[in-house]
């Protein structure tokens, strides 16, 4: 699934953590400023963990607290 998954373990993500996303995506994306389509958005998140991150951070902090994805990923991002 991932182009390279020993970068994203660099970057501090799991493949489970990065597919929880990808499950979540929908609700992550109505949530965001983030201005590329759904399609668009997975595929640059599969192919860099840097896109992964700044995504993230384009979504509002309180979509974010509710995602389902893991605490982990959301202190990572939330800080």
């Amino acid at each position: 699934m991932l182009s390279d998954a020993h970068a994203y373990l660099l970057a501090g993500f799991t493949e489970q953590e990065v597919r929880e996303v990808l499950d979540d995506l929908d609700y992550l994306l109505q949530n965001s400023t983030w201005p590329y389509s759904r399609e668009r958005t997975a595929d640059m998140i599969v192919e860099l963990p840097s896109m992964l991150t700044d995504f993230l951070r384009s979504v509002r902090r309180d979509a974010l607290q509710n995602a389902m994805i893991s605490r982990k990923v959301k202190a990572a991002i939330l800080g």
